[in-house]
């Protein structure tokens, strides 16, 4: 085996230009270990990276992002979180990752063991993309700069969109590439000897022992909790947070106000968007919430934000240059607050992303009342879930019911005693579920069914039905790139973004609170009703319903949706790629914005901007 040498380190800087809408400096970097060890180097770095490499020895590591609780781990005040990470693993191994906090991915070459080990944070707020070339393993937090290496292959991965495009999410790991996988949230990959595994070294609630609720007496922590994932997200400088009027921004907005006053930090800026109907319109609250902080606010009607008049050619526009499908059609409006915070001075801005994940009882909690019996239960549930959120009630009944009741119960006993029926329902299902016009080539068909049938047998790991949807929470794909669009906003817009709700400590603690006390109050969230009660008595949070911006989004798409398709001139390259039927998708396209049912017409959304970003993919490979 070669020597490893310091120099095998090898770090390029790079000028970028600063500022929004420019490739900004950045934390990123590319590295490459071979798959017998012999080098363990930075390709590309974009910034001067010091104290994000260390070695021990012969053992090496890569990190980047941030460590929250650096103190905890290591008595040496100058080591640098490289340093730290690489000899809490040495001296610990894999038990060590579960004890790190912050927002970071690194990758270790462990020369005792001869193996490697790459992973990123335990909610995956920071990416961590690989592929293998010639031999050789090659990460990257950027999806765009991992396949733009020499050797990596472009090819897209057909049957991934085909999924997408279904609603299916067979496997946390695939990306749209081919050849490119991630590291899901929580997790570690592991190389050696050829072999490559993967392993979850972080879980709040690991399936192979009973969950351990939150004690009544605990519950005081959940203030003391919030406030550190607060002040965790406040520490890369002057804040904005984005303030929707919801229970989740609103109670990050009031955190951060007490956190940044009691440690003489500036007080954070919020940043609202008015939206243009009296269903979503929160601006009273909005306005509200900002004076009774003594917040300085920035208040911006929503076409100005966009800052053009069609909201869709703009929203295709940014999924285009994306590294993967971006299919949040309100981007374009938070790119003009994400301006407005930016010429503020912010460094970093908050959000509420998490709060509907981890405050919030999950609906599958109908299936375990349904089978201890709990009626009384399962009803106290429905009037929580309809004193929540705008629900039609018979049909929020009809779901608790079938939906998540009784349908995954009559799975699990299929499963035990009636497995080759149960099968062959799923293969029915399955195939009504995959479109006519989805892959019209046989081939990639079965292939595509194929792993429908795989993923909808698969057993899912926890205790209880609440449980299990708790699980996929913690590593779904589109939680993983829910973290990744913010990670490209990051470098794109030259500001970060944090998530307090999904700082893994607060999450430990809200996953194994009782969904009785979850909804405490005959409410969903209870646990920031009761606070944003007190603090803010006359904006009626204790009785407040979610705000769903569902109609506006529906009248966006059936306005401006038609024009738009037609200038596309349909889906050329998701045709070109065997992803699509010509004729049979338009005329499922014509049905929807003839019927304009919701639906129908978001899953022509989906399509337009997948077709948007495969096109570009394709435009820039040169196959047009």
């Amino acid at each position: 085996m070669p020597e490893h040498r310091v120099d095998d380190f090898v770090v390029r800087v790079g000028e970028a230009p600063a500022g929004p809408g420019a490739a900004s400096a950045w934390d990123g970097f590319e590295g490459e270990t071979s798959a017998a060890a012999t080098t363990l180097r930075v390709l590309q770095r974009r910034r001067a990276a010091a104290g994000h490499t260390a070695q021990a020895g012969a053992s090496r590591i890569v990190f980047e992002g941030t460590l929250y609780n650096r103190a905890e781990l290591s008595d040496d005040a100058r080591a640098s979180d490289a340093a730290v990470v690489l000899e809490g693993y040495l001296r610990s191994g894999e038990g060590f990752l579960a004890r790190l906090r912050g927002a970071f991915a690194f990758v270790i070459w462990d020369d005792r063991n001869q193996e490697l080990v790459a992973a990123r944070d335990p909610v995956g707020t920071y990416p961590l993309f690989f592929t293998e070339v010639a031999g050789a393993y090659l990460f990257s937090p950027s999806l765009d700069d991992l396949v733009a290496q020499p050797g990596v292959s472009s090819e897209l991965n057909r049957l991934a969109i085909a999924d997408h495009l279904c609603g299916r999410w067979p496997d946390p790991g695939e990306t749209h590439y081919e050849r490119v996988r991630r590291v899901p949230p929580g997790r570690a990959m592991r190389a050696r000897n050829g072999t490559r595994t993967e392993f979850r070294y972080w879980n709040p609630a690991p399936p192979d022992r009973p969950l351990e609720w939150i004690e009544h007496d605990e519950l005081d922590r959940f203030e003391e909790l919030f406030a550190q994932a607060v002040e965790r997200a406040l520490r890369p400088g002057p804040a904005g947070i984005f303030l929707s009027g919801g229970l989740d921004s609103v109670s990050v907005a009031a955190m951060a106000a007490d956190v940044a006053r009691q440690e003489g930090r500036r007080d954070p800026l919020a940043l609202s968007i008015v939206f243009p109907t009296d269903a979503a319109n929160e601006e009273d609250v909005q306005r509200g919430v900002a004076a009774g902080l003594g917040l300085e606010h920035v208040v911006t009607p929503f076409y100005k934000a966009v800052g053009a008049p069609q909201l869709l050619q703009a929203s295709l526009d940014t999924s285009a240059s994306w590294p993967s499908p971006h299919g949040n059609i309100w981007h374009p409006a938070y790119r003009g607050l994400i301006h407005e915070a930016v010429d503020h001075g912010c460094r970093v801005i908050l959000t509420g992303a998490g709060g509907d994940e981890w405050l919030t009882v999950g609906p599958f909690l109908a299936a375990d009342l349904i089978r201890t019996r709990d009626v009384r239960g399962l009803f106290r549930f429905w009037r929580e879930l309809n004193r929540s959120m705008q629900l039609a009630r018979l049909g929020s009944l009809r779901a608790l019911l079938w939906t998540f009741g009784t349908r995954p119960i009559l799975a699990s006993v299929g499963e035990r005693y009636l497995p080759s029926a149960l099968n062959a329902y799923r293969r029915r299902r399955q195939r009504e579920l995959t479109p006519e016009w989805l892959v019209p080539d046989p081939e990639l068909r079965r292939a595509l069914l194929d792993r429908a049938y795989a993923w909808t047998s698969r057993r899912r790991p926890g205790q209880s039905y609440y449980d299990r949807e708790g699980q996929l929470s913690l590593e779904h794909t589109l939680v993983s790139t829910e973290m990744e669009d913010l990670f490209e906003g990051s470098r794109r817009y030259g500001i970060d973004f944090r998530m307090p709700y999904w700082d893994a400590d607060l999450v430990d603690f809200l996953y194994r609170v009782p969904p009785q006390v979850l909804n405490e109050g005959g409410r969903s969230k209870g646990l920031v009703r009761r606070m944003l009660e007190r603090r803010f008595p006359e904006l009626g949070f204790e009785r407040q319903k979610k705000v769903l911006a569902t109609n506006f989004f529906g009248d966006v798409l059936t306005v401006e949706g038609p024009r738009l398709w037609q200038e596309m001139g349909g889906m050329q390259a998701l045709e070109k790629i065997g992803i699509v039927d010509k004729n049979g998708v338009n005329s499922v396209t014509e049905d929807a914005f003839r019927s304009k049912e919701a639906r129908a017409v978001s899953l022509v959304w989906y399509l337009m901007t997948m077709e948007s970003w495969v096109r570009s993919r394709l435009e820039s490979s040169g196959r047009r």
